[in-house]
């Protein structure tokens, strides 16, 4: 049976051991990485513990919702009982009925069936690269203009590169490059980020690179977040760093750093076209996942009125 569980009445420890034993585990699905992102997230939880499924939830015009935050791109359900990829009908049948407006971003190993009603069902894709091989091999897999960029970067001299850098300085960096990628943070959720950079710095997840030109300016870095085996990426990038390839070469670096460990390089996807390309042209597979809304707002209004 399947429980809808307030956060308060969550077992975490039950919760992190659903997770850590489930086939189609994400790491940003641990109960210390939700408590950042959406501190009072609640849960669908089947039987005792055995699948599990995060939820969040806001009102807004005075209307229950459910939507998926930032930093979390695949979420969905988290299943110890299945080893492929399965139906995820029945969790979302038991979203209590006071959720008018329902988003979720499922897994790549959840799916709908075709008779389930829905309003809208977007296809989303994310880029991922094992590191499990030795370094000549994945390198044979890039795309020659990768290449390219990587000895562009070699060959220049304007760029210097550190590793001994603080989550706040790449923070700071990342947030002031948003604009130029059309991209806006609430306040609250650059919090969030803020909040997620400083707890995974504290348990000693990060690993940053700046590069820095001649003036002591930033052009550009990179920010892996390691959380067991599944390493994540965020990166920025101005323009003499764009010039030179400055996010290719970091890159570059990590994958030959760690060629032949057991880790996968998540580069949490990107709906912006050459963000995309970019990663693909490391080898990367690239892996689809469902974002799915429900709009029961109208139906809902249509009572109202009668």
């Amino acid at each position: 049976m399947i429980f809808y569980v307030g956060h308060n009445d969550i077992d975490k420890l039950r919760w992190d051991t659903a997770i850590a034993s489930s086939f189609n585990k994400r790491q940003y699905a641990f109960s210390w990485y939700l408590d950042q992102v959406s501190p009072n997230w609640n849960a669908l939880v089947l039987d005792d513990y055995v699948a599990v499924m995060p939820i969040f939830v806001r009102k807004r015009f005075g209307v229950s919702s459910i939507y998926t935050p930032l930093f979390c791109p695949q979420l969905g359900i988290f299943s110890t009982i299945e080893n492929n990829a399965f139906c995820v009908d029945d969790f979302i049948n038991s979203i209590p009925s006071t959720f008018l407006f329902i988003d979720l971003t499922l897994n790549s190993y959840n799916f709908i069936s075709k008779d389930f009603k829905i309003s809208k069902l977007f296809l989303k894709y994310n880029q991922e690269l094992s590191l499990n091989d030795e370094y000549e091999n994945i390198r044979n897999k890039y795309k020659k203009s990768h290449i390219k960029n990587i000895e562009k970067f070699e060959a220049q001299n304007e760029i210097t590169i550190t590793d001994n850098n603080s989550f706040q300085d790449f923070y700071q960096f990342k947030i002031e490059s948003l604009p130029e990628l059309n991209i806006k943070l609430k306040k609250s959720e650059q919090l969030q980020l803020f909040n997620l950079f400083m707890t995974t710095n504290n348990k000693e997840l990060l690993t940053i690179y700046l590069g820095y030109d001649k003036n002591n300016c930033p052009q550009g870095g990179v920010c892996f977040m390691k959380i067991e085996e599944r390493v994540f990426i965020y990166t920025f990038c101005n323009k003499l760093g764009k010039k030179y390839g400055l996010i290719y070469f970091i890159v570059n670096q990590f994958i030959k750093e760690n060629a032949g460990r057991n880790l996968i390089l998540d580069f949490m996807g990107s709906s912006i076209e050459g963000v995309r390309y970019r990663n693909l042209g490391f080898g990367s597979d690239e892996l689809e996942y469902s974002f799915v809304r429900i709009n029961k707002l109208t139906n809902f209004l249509k009572i109202g009125k009668s």
